[in-house]
């Protein structure tokens, strides 16, 4: 049987789903979704699974670990701007 993961920023739906799958027999694990400053560098341990999903596309692809720290830069970039007011 394999294992469900689910994910999300709640410890309270996490362990509910965790706890309504258990009651059904069904095999599942917890994975709290990270926040933009939990991503960030120096902070918690990043789990391969968590990059993984943090790096993959829609179509089923993923970004190289370069490119995706390139956009992560850029992205992180265009929040500061605009924290400081700054429109371009």
């Amino acid at each position: 049987m394999k294992t469900i993961t689910f994910t999300s920023d709640s410890d309270k739906k996490l362990s509910l789903l965790v706890g309504v799958a258990k009651e059904m027999g069904v095999k599942s694990k917890a994975m709290r979704e990270l926040t933009d400053e939990e991503m960030g560098i120096p902070g918690p341990k990043v789990s391969k699974e968590q990059l993984e999903d943090w790096l993959s596309k829609e179509d089923g692809k993923s970004f190289e670990l370069s490119e995706g720290f390139k956009i992560m830069k850029q992205n992180l970039a265009t929040k500061l701007k605009k924290k400081n007011g700054h429109r371009n």
